[in-house]
């Protein structure tokens, strides 16, 4: 392949490294058909615990933020079941359903860079159950200050007197 090639599919090498682990991903983990997130959490952190020497390369040769921007479309595929280019920008979101999204993605894309950081120490299915779990309580809270402020007393809460 020449340079010219490369660069009309890729802005870079890192992209080419986006595009090898989405492909690698999705050939290896089939798609989760019963809609269970724990499921969908679990197989992808093996997936990463597998892998560990590649991603362990990846990491100590990218820069944190490209190693996040290549994550990000994997965790947004796990969580939602549908493919993202990236992290968007705060101005492109028009719904809160968005912002929600995105802000979901991003903290789990977080959370498994650490895990990533700490070699991989928690096993793959405590990580999904604890992600799951905090989830869950988002989902049934429905109120996100009732998580946030649990142990608070009225007085303790911004806003109020």
């Amino acid at each position: 392949m020449n340079r010219q090639t490369f660069y009309y599919h890729f802005d870079n090498i890192y992209d080419l490294m986006v595009a090898a682990f989405t492909r690698h991903y999705e050939k290896t983990c089939p798609k989760n058909r019963d809609g269970s997130r724990e499921k969908s959490l679990s197989q992808f952190f093996h997936w990463l615990e597998d892998n560990r020497a590649m991603f362990r390369n990846v990491c100590g040769t990218a820069e944190r933020e490209t190693v996040r921007k290549g994550l990000y479309p994997l965790v947004s595929q796990t969580l939602t079941g549908e493919r993202s280019q990236g992290p968007p920008s705060l101005a492109e979101f028009e719904y809160q359903e968005e912002f929600d999204r995105h802000f979901l993605v991003a903290a789990v894309t977080q959370y498994t860079l650490e895990w990533v950081d700490s070699d991989f120490r928690e096993r793959p299915e405590r990580m999904a159950s604890r992600l799951c779990r905090f989830m869950d309580r988002l989902d049934q809270a429905g109120d996100e200050k009732k998580i946030l402020y649990k142990k608070a007393g009225p007085r303790d809460r911004p806003g109020q007197a």
